[in-house]
C-alpha cells in the first residue's frame, strides 16, 4: 500500500498542492464552507 500510495502521490503531488493551497487560503479567510465545497467538486 505505501509504495503504491507513493507513486501516486508523486504524479498528483503539483495538483494536490494546487487544491489544498486553495483550501487552506480560503480557510484563512474565513470562508470555510465555500472552501470545502469547491474541494469536494
Amino acid at each position: 500500500f505505501i509504495p503504491a500510495f507513493d507513486k501516486i502521490g508523486r504524479s498528483c503531488h503539483l495538483y494536490l498542492t494546487r487544491d489544498h493551497a486553495i483550501l487552506l487560503h480560503n480557510l484563512l479567510n474565513g470562508d470555510g464552507v465555500q472552501a470545502i465545497a469547491q474541494f469536494k467538486k
